[in-house]
């Protein structure tokens, strides 16, 4: 899968990788020409219900993180493949956010502090902003799901 432009742009502000202008020209002009309709698909996608919702807190968290995680994994691959010596960085903040949500959701006092996270996050807001939009639907389940876990 191709970049979009607005991975691009990302990489080129955030990470420092150098991306030619006449690309981002060239890019800009084709994503124009097919419009929005993949980045919208990915966002449909990750905040659609496809199957039912499983009851149990902990299985609900897991079920929409498991689909946040395959995204971000997606993206890593993508940066890992334009072999820009600067993408490592890009990958390594990527893995962070994989890390920061690999733990159990159990308790009240984990969905604050991944409340917290997802809300206070840099790179989580520039991944939202340049990428995919990872917390909704990680907000939306962990709302739903907080008062039902353990205190």
């Amino acid at each position: 899968m191709p970049y979009t432009l607005i991975q691009l742009e990302f990489l080129k502000v955030h990470m420092g990788v150098a991306v030619p202008p006449q690309f981002l020209e060239k890019k800009s002009a084709t994503e124009n020409e097919t419009g929005d309709e993949g980045v919208e698909k990915e966002s449909e996608e990750l905040n659609a219900e496809s199957s039912p919702e499983p009851q149990n807190p902990a299985e609900r968290w897991k079920s929409v993180k498991a689909k946040v995680v395959t995204q971000l994994q997606a993206e890593i691959k993508l940066i890992v493949a334009t072999q820009d010596p600067d993408a490592g960085s890009a990958e390594l903040e990527l893995r962070a956010i994989v890390a920061q949500l690999g733990g159990a959701m159990e308790s009240q006092k984990q969905a604050n502090e991944m409340l917290s996270y997802l809300a206070a996050d840099e790179v989580v807001a520039n991944v939202c902003d340049l990428a995919f939009d990872l917390k909704t639907p990680l907000l939306k389940v962990l709302k739903a799901i907080q008062p039902q876990l353990a205190a």
